[in-house]
């Protein structure tokens, strides 16, 4: 909706997407040379995640961009070709895009892919989930993208809103874009091309064939802003792998660190330039996650996380847990 500043009145009024499909609007639209950029969210109701610009003067749509590739796009060889999951794949946007005039880009990570914690129906790195993105802003158009966690399990969207930022990278001044994820590390990224300013990695990481998980992950040099192991079992659980982030899970319940709930969330970073800090808000808890063949109806409703987060004390929300010793 447009409204007129003075008296309020509304100019112009659209339904950008149908709610009763499950599309939401979690966040500020952007105003950008004319135009209104609004971001789609939606993720947990099976919707394919979206961008959309309109002309600020009557409302009408001025272009469109897909956060999971459709037939003949690039990266949409990311999802299966005997099923069409990509058409309700996720990757919504949580956060209001950034925007970069000089270089007329706008800037913005995208949640995970769908459903959230059974990735046997959609094997492949699921492009462009969990991602940060790139579009020229006059048209939409892909420019580019660095995909954060490869076939996503964790639910370790990206809702921080993407910082951008000049700093002093070997000697001289580079455009930065970067993002704090819910996995607990900062991406810090070229943004005029999408390369990591700072080396990040692609790891090896535990395997389970059944959720086709991906066989490595990129992780940034430098230290994660969260722990990614756990030191004690909440009672009643037996460590696996020691909680760490990325270890995968098939039937029984296991514990892991960073939880959906932990690393960064909604509350955005901010960046010093006198000081060259990033500042973010973070959480430390560990989260109960489950899935496998013991339970067909979870798997087939994508669902997998248990809900709540364990605390510095152990405790969850519904339940509560006491840590040993």
């Amino acid at each position: 909706m447009a409204l007129d500043q003075k008296t309020g009145k509304a100019n112009w009024l659209i339904q950008a997407e149908p709610w009763q499909q499950g599309y939401t609007i979690t966040a500020a639209p952007l105003y950008y040379d004319g135009m209104v950029i609004a971001a789609f969210a939606g993720g947990e109701k099976a919707v394919r995640g979206r961008v959309k610009a309109y002309d600020a003067k009557d409302g009408h749509l001025i272009w469109t961009f897909y956060t999971i590739p459709g037939p003949g796009e690039i990266g949409h060889d990311t999802w299966p070709k005997d099923n069409d999951a990509w058409k309700y794949g996720g990757a919504t946007v949580w956060q209001t895009p950034a925007v970069d005039p000089e270089l007329g880009l706008i800037y913005f990570t995208t949640g995970n892919p769908g459903p959230d914690f059974n990735g046997r129906i959609r094997p492949g790195d699921n492009l462009f989930s969990t991602s940060m993105v790139a579009l020229d802003a006059k048209n939409g158009k892909y420019r580019w993208h660095f995909q954060q966690i490869h076939h996503d399990l964790w639910d370790y969207d990206g809702p921080n809103p993407v910082m951008l930022f000049d700093v002093k990278v070997g000697g001289r001044i580079r455009k930065a874009a970067a993002e704090a994820n819910k996995d607990g590390w900062v991406y810090i990224l070229d943004r005029t091309n999408g390369k990591p300013l700072i080396g990040i990695d692609e790891k090896p990481v535990p395997q389970e064939p059944r959720q086709f998980t991906s066989p490595t992950q990129p992780i940034p040099r430098g230290d994660a802003f969260v722990p990614h192991s756990i030191d004690i079992a909440p009672e009643g659980y037996t460590l696996v792998n020691q909680g760490r982030t990325f270890t995968p899970f098939w039937g029984e319940p296991i514990v892991l660190k960073p939880g959906p709930r932990g690393g960064a969330n909604w509350a955005p970073s901010s960046y010093d330039p006198g000081t060259n800090l990033y500042y973010v808000c973070a959480t430390d808890a560990a989260t109960l996650f489950k899935g496998g063949e013991d339970d067909e109806k979870l798997l087939q409703e994508g669902q997998g996380y248990l809900g709540g987060a364990f605390g510095r004390r152990g405790e969850r929300s519904g339940q509560r847990f006491r840590v040993r010793g």
